[in-house]
């Protein structure tokens, strides 16, 4: 298939415009969150008692990326570590109700602006371009759970 852009080009700018718009919604509203730890968040609360590790393979990141990004969510009092009921060596990460209650305002205000990035576009070229970005995926190698982020 020959495009005038490359594809990675074209989803670039796109995640790009994406986390453009959402961080200013987010400055504009006081959610102070990186957009990274908007999607650790998310993974959190999909996923109760993720350890640091697994939680580093769901986003499929460095460990010590998600450990920088972990000590952000720690200070914030958005995250606690726990001990792990079966294996006392682990520690699980879990949102705290502060965090819970930055979550809900940030998902809102990303739902929100998904409604008016889509402003537009009609039903039937949005399940297209979805069909299309989850075959990039599959091809890529990522299963619809890898990517639900």
């Amino acid at each position: 298939m020959n495009t005038e852009k490359p594809l990675g080009y074209i989803l670039g700018q796109t995640v790009h415009a994406y986390k453009g718009v959402i961080m200013q919604a987010f400055k504009e509203q006081g959610v102070v969150l990186s957009f990274e730890n908007f999607a650790i968040m998310i993974q959190l609360s999909l996923n109760k008692n993720l350890t640091q590790q697994e939680l580093a393979d769901e986003l499929h990141k460095d460990k010590s990326i998600i450990l920088r990004q972990i000590s952000v969510l720690l200070d914030n009092n958005y995250v606690v570590r726990t001990q792990d009921e079966n294996d006392g060596r682990k520690k699980n990460l879990m949102l705290t109700l502060k965090g819970e209650e930055e979550l809900s305002k940030a998902k809102q205000i990303a739902k929100s602006l998904g409604a008016q990035l889509l402003a537009g576009v009609d039903s039937a070229d949005f399940q297209a371009f979805r069909r299309v970005a989850e075959m990039i995926q599959h091809n890529a190698g990522f299963t619809p759970t890898d990517c639900r982020s």
